[in-house]
């Protein structure tokens, strides 16, 4: 205050300033002053100073808090990790921060007819990026586009453009804020991770390919072996029946003892089970049997006697009843009244 008095009083004619006062109230207030010179115009000394204060403090708290809010705007917007803009009607755009960061150019060069950013996205998406910008205009929305873009050293960038279209109050169309990602790395890494699922897809195809042909082969190699099977089975039963069946006909037909004829019957109903379909299927029943029970069951499943039994194996008739018991009992028929003979027969 006191320096702007002395330059008025040193040849000054107006002078105007801001400063604070405190009311009889103690109210700390702001006041603008506009003062003027009042000069003799006989002797041209100064005579007076007239002026005017005007009670601002209203007006000085507003511009502060916008000012506050400036800051805090310019804060955020410079922390956003992306160009921000706003494009207007007629496609040009102001950018108000991060350009340099994801293209290389300047804020005012991407102002610039030569150098603005439709200039530097990629001529394959140029007209479809175009298009879809032109349909911001028509209605308020929001978008995101994806496309490349030719930075300013010559590299080819991935990025993404979050755009949202302002209309006025009474619909016209205003522009479009937005602001602009580099994503390049997240498209590298996810055309990466296509590479890496097209290389496993063929991977398996080829595994699968692999398999289905080892599974032909073996299907040739189990069909073979049926086959195998059935040459094998069908020669062993041509060998018995044109080999051994004529001579035990042959020895059926001559003069045999009890005990011989009890014993070729036995030989040819084994014979007739060897050569049967179900050869095979021989019951695990029979696997708990002793060699010895195993052969006096098999006489007891052809109707032999214990006496018979007795003379064929050379036992005696009380050690082929023990075996009669033992058989039995591991096949838990014992004490049950079921016919020895009947279930060994079941058994085959």
């Amino acid at each position: 205050f006191e320096e702007q008095w002395k330059n008025l009083l040193n040849g000054e004619i107006s002078s105007h300033y801001e400063y604070k006062i405190v009311s009889r109230t103690g109210e700390t207030k702001w006041v603008y002053q506009r003062s003027v010179l009042i000069v003799d115009n006989k002797t041209g000394h100064p005579t007076a100073v007239e002026g005017i204060v005007s009670d601002v403090t209203k007006q000085k708290l507003a511009e502060m808090v916008l000012a506050g809010s400036e800051v805090k705007h310019k804060t955020l917007v410079k922390n956003i990790p992306g160009m921000v803009y706003r494009a207007y009607p007629d496609w040009s755009a102001d950018v108000i921060s991060g350009s340099e960061a994801l293209c290389g150019y300047t804020k005012n060069e991407l102002a610039s007819k030569e150098d603005n950013w439709l200039s530097i996205i990629h001529p394959d998406e140029k007209e479809t990026i175009f298009q879809e910008g032109r349909e911001l205009t028509q209605s308020p929305q929001d978008i995101v586009q994806t496309y490349r873009i030719k930075t300013k050293d010559g590299d080819i960038r991935w990025v993404e453009d979050h755009k949202t279209s302002i209309f006025s109050e009474t619909g016209e169309f205003v522009g479009i804020d937005g602001v602009i990602f580099n994503v390049t790395d997240r498209k590298q890494a996810e055309e990466e991770l296509r590479t890496t699922n097209e290389r496993l897809e063929e991977t398996v195809k080829e595994r699968t390919a692999e398999i289905e042909e080892k599974n032909v082969a073996l299907r040739v190699l189990m069909e073979q072996g049926e086959n195998d099977k059935k040459r094998l089975e069908e020669s062993i039963v041509a060998n018995v029946k044109e080999l051994i069946m004529p001579n035990l006909i042959r020895l059926k037909n001559s003069k045999l003892t009890g005990k011989q004829k009890v014993e070729l019957n036995v030989l040819e109903a084994n014979l007739n089970e060897i050569t049967s379909p179900f050869a095979s299927k021989v019951s695990s029943s029979y696997l708990k049997l002793t060699p010895t029970e195993f052969q006096v069951a098999n006489f007891i499943k052809h109707g032999a006697s214990s006496k018979e039994i007795s003379e064929s194996l050379g036992l005696s008739q009380r050690t082929v009843d023990t075996h009669r018991y033992n058989i039995r009992k591991k096949l838990g028929v014992s004490g049950r009244g079921i016919n020895l003979r009947t279930y060994l027969s079941s058994l085959a």
